[in-house]
């Protein structure tokens, strides 16, 4: 069985691994050609079945928004979508939908609206529309008229105010760029270049490999055991700094966009700054995809055989580690007495949106969540200044994207989160003169 040891979502195109597009079975052979998976789904012109759901807002132009809380465009269009609800308040109505749990969108939805009634209609733990409309990016939009029949299907960049009055008025000048997502068959148990994914049997022990942008493979970085017991990481699609921050991260030190400093002529050969359809086409051009198998007994020096990898396949960079005085937010002690040592016979980690568990582990796991989900947008990096290096025992329940209400949490345990300035390491990316 395939154990994921770390995944890294996309931040300016969400990879939606949830949807049937990437189950994969191990023995299923790839076809190696792409599909629009949208086109498996109710299509442009047709009529949108009679749905509980949706049935009292008959008569309105909908706007169906596939979202997930980790997937950063989708967050960052809320707002937008709320704006718009209100601007043309009963002419439209905007459904928020999503395949999680109300318990796991709550504690963001809530932080997000600051105590505000929403204008959204918001729909969670969803298979059924997610089935008449199959995707694979995040966030998808489905366009349906006031007489229920699909209009459109796009990415974020169509939904705007001046989209949205044509849509109402029946301007057939509307021409909104459709959204299409290509997906290619791929069992992720194997290598990228693996026969078994061209409809073979063979496994590689040992490789390295780099390639170009690939059609319908989606994106994304994975560590994970393989079936023949190696060990793999995979970066698929990815903009050449996530490449460098993933081979530098570890679950000890996590590099995020927030632990980098670019010294570098051209930034967009590192990093897009775009989002939706403009950052789609630029990633065809600029994502690279790279993996790396090793025998099991070596995984713990897979990140440094990929480090060794990217200086030898991007020498026009020199990257290096170095310490750097940045604003963070830092984890301390507020007494001398331990309060957080760990009785525990056996580790226990559980984390979500709305509390926090470690029993026989580190603080390093809370760390470590909070810069990789709850405050993975943050432009101040999480940091533990406690020095504690022993196991911990702490439970307490908190909205974790909000600072103050953790910080209530961890009161009893004399534990506080505070912003300050501190000499951390940090990612450099430099340009090096590359002899010709």
């Amino acid at each position: 069985m395939k154990k994921t040891l770390l995944n890294i979502a996309m931040a300016a195109l969400c990879l939606n691994f949830a949807g049937k597009a990437q189950a994969q079975t191990p023995t299923k052979p790839a076809t190696n050609q792409a599909i629009d998976v949208t086109s498996k789904g109710l299509q442009i012109g047709q009529q949108v079945p009679d749905l509980s759901s949706l049935a009292k807002y008959k008569g309105k132009l909908i706007i169906l928004d596939f979202w997930a809380t980790w997937c950063s465009p989708c967050v960052a269009m809320i707002p937008k979508l709320e704006a718009l609800q209100a601007q043309f308040k009963d002419k439209i109505q905007i459904v928020s939908v999503t395949y999680q749990s109300d318990k796991d969108v709550s504690p963001l939805l809530q932080d997000l609206s600051k105590g505000k009634p929403t204008n959204l209609v918001h729909i969670t733990g969803d298979n059924t529309l997610r089935n008449l409309f199959p995707h694979i990016y995040l966030p998808h939009y489905v366009w349906i008229n006031q007489q229920g029949t699909v209009t459109a299907i796009t990415g974020l960049d169509e939904v705007s105010e001046s989209n949205i009055t044509k849509m109402i008025t029946g301007d057939n000048a509307i021409n909104l760029k459709p959204k299409a997502d290509y997906h290619v068959d791929y069992n992720p148990k194997l290598s990228l270049t693996d026969p078994a994914n061209q409809g073979g049997t063979t496994q590689f022990s040992f490789q390295s490999l780099l390639t170009g942008y690939k059609e319908g493979r989606g994106g994304g970085t994975s560590r994970s055991l393989m079936d023949n017991g190696s060990y793999k990481i995979t970066c698929i699609n990815q903009p050449l700094q996530k490449l460098f921050l993933h081979a530098w991260s570890s679950t000890k030190d996590y590099y995020g966009a927030n632990r980098v400093v670019l010294e570098v002529n051209d930034r967009k050969k590192l990093i897009s700054g775009y989002s939706g359809s403009e950052y789609a086409e630029w990633i065809k051009t600029n994502g690279r995809c790279y993996e790396l198998i090793v025998p099991g007994s070596m995984h713990e020096k897979a990140a440094e055989f990929m480090q060794q990898d990217i200086q030898r396949m991007f020498p026009q960079y020199f990257i290096s580690i170095a310490p750097r005085t940045i604003p963070c937010i830092v984890l301390e002690r507020t007494s001398t007495i331990d309060k957080i040592k760990s009785t525990a016979n056996k580790t226990q980690v559980l984390i979500d949106g709305k509390s926090c568990l470690i029993k026989g582990n580190s603080l390093s796991r809370l760390i470590w969540k909070m810069n990789t989900s709850f405050f993975q947008l943050s432009p101040l990096p999480v940091i533990d200044g406690t020095g504690y290096t022993g196991l911990v025992d702490i439970s307490f329940s908190a909205k974790m994207s909000h600072l103050d209400d953790i910080n209530k949490g961890l009161l009893p345990y004399d534990l506080q989160f505070v912003k300050k300035d501190r000499e951390i390491n940090v990612l450099v990316i430099s340009d090096r003169e590359v002899s010709k």
